[in-house]
């Protein structure tokens, strides 16, 4: 897929995030990497930065008064600073080397921050409908929990916390939001089935 020409990502904003990753980034210097139109980076810090590849992204961000910058990902850029979080949705998935991705997140972590990454779940019961691969280039990487948590492990990271995503623009259109928590007390294989995507926080060695 030509993202610089095709692509423009919108997303809604899981409770998940506005429950779990808010309280850990509130207030803080957050570098949002792929950040799309926003969605996500208007809730972090004013020092807050994001970077996307979309031109079409990049101008809605900048039309609601967000700090955003161009790059590509699979080339990131050097920056002089570094964040209290990294943070990155729905990104690692796309790029041609995540394990080089996730090196590049730790060298932009102070001491003691946080990488917060979600990603899709390709066995969820969702993409019996809405496929994981769309055999179009978009999605080069299908990423488990147990794989994830190993390639953080290799790259420096610790205290792996993860999420189950089971929040979808259907969910929230039928009023069962509210209903979903009670997954959390399913037991793991159901969960997996039944979660769409995942939230991982986890810290910098």
């Amino acid at each position: 897929m030509d993202y610089i020409k095709q692509y423009k990502f919108k997303t809604d904003v899981s409770p998940i995030f506005l429950k779990e990753i808010i309280p850990l980034t509130r207030g803080k210097k957050v570098v949002d990497l792929g950040c799309g139109q926003g969605e996500h980076l208007k809730y972090f810090g004013p020092e807050s930065i994001g970077f996307d590849i979309s031109p079409k992204n990049i101008e809605m961000a900048r039309k609601y008064g967000m700090k955003v910058k161009r790059s590509n990902m699979n080339r990131p850029p050097r920056l002089p600073e570094k964040y209290e979080v990294v943070f990155s949705s729905h990104l690692i998935e796309h790029l041609e080397n995540p394990v080089d991705f996730l090196r590049y997140t730790k060298k932009l972590i102070r001491n003691n921050g946080l990488l917060v990454l979600s990603f899709p779940n390709e066995y969820s019961v969702i993409h019996l409908k809405h496929p994981y691969f769309t055999y179009n280039g978009n999605h080069l990487y299908s990423l488990s929990l147990r794989n994830i948590e190993e390639l953080l492990e290799y790259v420096g990271y610790k205290e792996v916390t993860v999420y189950y995503d089971y929040y979808t623009a259907l969910s929230r259109n039928l009023g069962i939001d509210p209903l979903l928590g009670i997954i959390n007390y399913f037991p793991e294989p159901v969960r997996q089935y039944l979660a769409w995507s995942f939230w991982i926080v986890a810290k910098k060695k």
